[in-house]
């Protein structure tokens, strides 16, 4: 009776934790918004328009993940020691804001190990992943959004053939 009574409180436990941390691998009950962002931490234009897409999509009360790979991976670090020091305090805002509403950010490992930090020094929202969850993610996901520069205008071009700066939908049907 004891044994059955421990199992039962221990697998309530975790259930609990799990539902807690939000475990990115329960069935989603929302629609999930799968967002890259891969930039330089200089441009800023890059960096607030994905947060913002972001945030935007959360409101919409769809479930979000953002994945940041290549430089993009520092705004994991909890210290933010590698984002200029003028847009420090206004990313750690906007990170904080997303992570408070459940935007859920995904860190390339491999990336991150470039900065030379770890699972340890994640900021709160935060954690790494593998590649194994980033194709469940984007196979479950109905929209994958990424950010792309227009096409570099070539000096016998018009200027009506070049796009602007954009988000590109790589998987779903805009709604």
């Amino acid at each position: 009776m004891f044994f059955r009574l421990l199992l039962t409180a221990s697998t309530l436990l975790i259930l609990h934790v799990a539902l807690a941390e939000g475990d990115l691998n329960q069935v989603a009950t929302k629609p999930l918004k799968f967002v890259q962002l891969s930039c330089n931490l200089g441009d800023e234009k890059v960096l607030f328009s994905t947060l913002t897409v972001a945030q935007q999509l959360r409101e919409r009360g769809n479930d979000v993940v953002v994945f940041a790979d290549l430089e993009a991976a520092a705004i994991g670090e909890r210290s933010l020691r590698h984002v200029p020091n003028d847009r420090r305090d206004e990313v750690r805002k906007r990170l904080d804001q997303l992570t408070d509403a459940g935007v859920k950010l995904l860190i390339c490992p491999h990336c991150a190990k470039r900065f030379d930090f770890h699972s340890a020094s994640l900021r709160r929202g935060a954690s790494m992943t593998n590649r194994e969850q980033l194709d469940e993610l984007k196979e479950r996901a109905d929209q994958i959004f990424e950010y792309r520069e227009p096409p570099v205008k070539q000096p016998n071009e018009e200027d009506s053939q070049v796009q602007g700066t954009s988000f590109n939908l790589l998987k779903g049907a805009i709604s």
